[in-house]
């Protein structure tokens, strides 16, 4: 399973679109988009943004798989919302 750096990336390249395009759309630095690129974790809640930018489903970032029905994927959503917050 690939990694969320690896995701990010992999999204990107898809999207033809620069690290630097990513960054604005975020509203982050581009030094701190690629570092999210190469491992480093992600602080806050840009995931939406993220998933936003790169036209692709907020679970697709964060755990590597596309949706499914709509309200397991809400239920989903949440308790890696609420893991995420408790990492920071």
């Amino acid at each position: 399973m690939k990694t969320l750096g690896q995701r990010l990336k992999a999204f990107r390249d898809i999207k033809k679109i620069s690290a630097r395009e990513i960054a604005d759309q975020v509203g982050v630095s581009v030094s701190t988009y690629r570092d999210w690129e190469n491992g480093r974790s992600i602080k806050g809640e840009p995931y939406t943004r993220l998933a936003e930018a790169l036209g692709v489903h907020v679970l697709e970032i964060i755990e590597g798989r596309r949706p499914g029905d709509i309200y397991d994927d809400l239920l989903d959503i949440e308790k890696t919302l609420i893991r995420a917050k408790k990492k920071l």
